[in-house]
């Protein structure tokens, strides 16, 4: 089972064996606080994580071969950070956050 927490302290249970395959996850809108526990989905491609309550990038490392887009707008992400390791990452929208400065050794080559 794969569990995800939000603010609200919902929790939110998957059956780990049924989403090992995906490629393509939405979790838009679910309050969600951490990118956490999902260190096992490893062909995701596609990642939507928009409008929740995100403060940092992390735990996507293990998406280094497969993510190709990540979407963080609309959440708290003050610094970029742990993207240099995504090299097929071909598109990243962190529009509306509250990131005021960033440098390029912060992206993917």
């Amino acid at each position: 089972w794969m569990k995800m927490k939000s603010k609200k302290e919902v929790f939110i249970y998957f059956r780990l064996d049924q989403l090992l395959d995906l490629k393509v996850v939405h979790l838009e809108s679910y309050d969600i606080t951490h990118i956490d526990n999902i260190e096992q989905l490893t062909n995701i491609e596609c990642l939507y994580l928009q409008f929740n309550n995100i403060s940092w990038i992390e735990n996507i490392s293990h998406l280094s071969n497969s993510l190709e887009l990540l979407a963080l707008q609309g959440n708290r992400i003050k610094k970029i950070e742990n993207l240099s390791c995504l090299r097929a990452l071909a598109l990243l929208d962190l529009s509306n956050n509250q990131i005021k400065t960033f440098e390029v050794k912060d992206f993917p080559s």
